[in-house]
Order: structure tokens, then C-alpha cells, then sequence
């Protein structure tokens, strides 16, 4: 909260509501803390091994998923760093019930399952080379110096990481924070969301990049939460009436403004080898949340009922 806030500026937001106008706009400033648990209930995984010549490459098998979160990076990413490969080398098959099993996505399961199964494995297959070829070598060689040095041409390992003993005796969180600046016009109860800041704590981030899209990609349908989308039920019937996009109102881009996304350092030992926990629901928690204390803030009006449309704010 202390970063978002020095990020965001919170130290210019007026704190008396209604006392920020710009011209027939009042503006103001929110904010909402955010946790979501960390679940790591461990995975399975397979590799296989080649060498051809010099040429030394790595298959990870699991059946783990890949919904567009970015698991087949993040999979050869660990591997890549256990086996000493460029990442290039690294080929991943999942997506199949015949591979080795592990869980789902969604709920935030599978950073942290997933890329902590593949590390494991890689290091298993390490210690085996290191046994069968029994060299001395000066420090940890990377896996295509053992295959060489033992001419080894083909080679597989498989197996099964779990939550150790000691992480079961705790809880497991990602934590977050939004900030949100909102601009209501007066006359006509409309709301714009120039930019939102949100802080992310959530142990090792594998892959900046994609978990930065996760994070604004969670912003977003917070966004639409909060400010557009509504399920009406014909209670006669039981039928839904918002059936299409037509009626159902998801945000667009002219809808989003500005969104920052930092990523705080945080070492956790205890929930799994590699401290990573998953964060593809975390974007979306308390996002409303923050857009009804910046709305408050603007208007002075407490707005409990989502979404937050121009009838209420009137």
C-alpha cells in the first residue's frame, strides 16, 4: 500500500468528498487492499532427454494447461534454469490426461504447480545423470556436460513434487493493492477511470511480461464489475435477459484508461521450492471496491449495488 500509494500520488488526493472539480467534472481518488490465497497442492512431470552430437535438448511432459496465462513459457522457463539449456531448447507437451497428472488452471493453480514440477524433475534427472556418470566435476555441471561427459545419448526421469511438511503448518497469500482516479460528470452520472496504479506481492514472478498481462487483463473485468456488467434474471421464468454482448456490457478500450502494474520483491521459503504463487485472480479482487471509495471521494455518494450506473449517482 505504501508503494502504490508513492506511485499513484496519494499524498495530492483532497480528502474532504466533492472537493475536486474540474470544470462540470468532479474527480476523485480511491483505493482497496487486495489478497488472494496461494494454492500449491504440488504436480507430476516427465523429461526427456536427447543429445545429438553436441546438441543437447529437453522435452517437459504434464498434463498441465495452457489458457492463454502463458504455463508453456513459465514451464520451459524452469526447466531452461535447472538444466543449463537456452530456453530455446526446451520443448513442453501438455494439455494431455496421458501425461504426467497435475491440476487445472483457473483459481490460481498453475504457476506455482506447474513450474515447480518442472524444475524438480530437471534437478532429479541431474543427480541421475551425476551418479551414472561418476566424474568429478570442479562445480555443478549443466546437464549437456553430463551427457557428454557419459555419453549419454538419451536419457528420462519423472517425478512427483509435493507440499512439504512445513508448508502445511501455514497459510498461503498473494497480496495486492489499487489505486483508482475517477472523473464523474455532474449532469450526466457518468463515469471515466483515467488510470489506475496497482501493487503486486505475490513470491517469484516467473515471467514479468505475462504476469503483468494477467494483472492488467484482472484490472480490467474489475473495471467491468464494477462499472458495466449486470446478469438481470426474468424471475417468471428463470431465464437470463443480458444473453448477449448486445445487453451484456463488457468493457472496451475507450472504457480503460491508463493502468500501471509494479511488482514488489517477496522471498517466501516455506510454500513451495521455488516461492511462486499464482496470481490470476488477485487482479480482479477489490477492484471495485477502490472505484467505489474514488467515487465517494468525487461525489460524496456511498454506492453499494454493483455496477455503479449513472441512475444511481444522480
Amino acid at each position: 500500500m505504501r508503494t502504490g500509494a508513492e506511485k499513484f500520488g496519494w499524498s495530492k488526493r483532497k480528502l474532504e468528498p466533492r472537493s475536486n472539480k474540474q470544470g462540470n467534472w468532479s474527480v476523485g481518488y480511491g483505493m482497496a487492499a487486495a489478497s488472494r490465497g496461494a494454492p500449491y497442492s504440488g504436480a507430476s512431470a516427465r523429461v526427456k532427454l536427447t543429445k545429438n552430437n553436441n546438441d543437447v535438448r529437453a522435452l517437459i511432459e504434464m498434463a498441465a494447461t495452457d489458457i492463454g496465462t502463458g504455463s508453456y513459457t513459465i514451464i520451459a522457463q524452469a526447466a531452461a534454469e535447472s538444466l543449463g539449456l537456452p530456453v530455446e531448447k526446451i520443448s513442453v507437451e501438455i494439455g494431455d490426461s496421458n501425461l504426467p497428472p497435475t491440476p487445472g488452471s483457473g483459481g490460481s493453480w498453475g504457476a506455482g504447480n506447474y513450474s515447480n514440477a518442472a524444475y524438480a524433475v530437471c534437478e532429479k534427472a541431474k543427480t541421475e545423470l551425476q551418479a551414472k556418470v561418476k566424474v568429478n566435476f570442479p562445480k555443478a555441471p549443466p546437464v549437456a556436460e553430463l551427457m557428454t561427459a557419459g555419453n549419454i545419448n538419451e536419457f528420462q526421469s519423472e517425478v512427483t513434487e509435493k507440499p512439504s511438511q512445513e508448508s502445511e503448518n501455514y497459510s498461503h497469500f498473494s497480496f495486492g493493492a489499487h489505486f483508482v482516479e475517477v472523473w464523474v460528470d455532474e449532469s450526466l452520472g457518468i463515469v471515466k477511470i483515467p488510470r489506475m496504479t496497482t501493487t503486486i506481492a505475490a513470491g517469484t514472478i516467473l515471467n514479468e511480461k505475462t504476469a503483468r498481462s494477467q494483472i492488467i487483463g484482472g484490472v480490467v473485468w474489475g473495471i467491468g464489475q464494477a462499472m458495466t456488467e449486470e446478469t438481470v434474471l426474468d424471475k417468471r421464468y428463470g431465464n437470463y435477459v443480458t444473453r448477449t454482448f448486445a445487453d451484456y456490457h463488457v468493457p472496451v478500450n475507450l472504457d480503460i484508461g491508463e493502468i500501471e502494474v509494479y511488482f514488489l520483491p517477496e522471498e517466501d521459503k516455506i510454500i513451495n521450492r521455488l516461492g511462486v504463487k499464482g496470481i490470476g485472480e488477485l487482479g480482479i479482487t477489490s477492484v471495485a471496491a477502490a472505484i467505489a471509495n474514488a467515487v465517494f471521494n468525487a461525489t460524496g455518494k456511498r454506492v453499494r449495488d454493483l455496477p455503479f450506473t449513472p441512475d444511481k449517482l444522480l
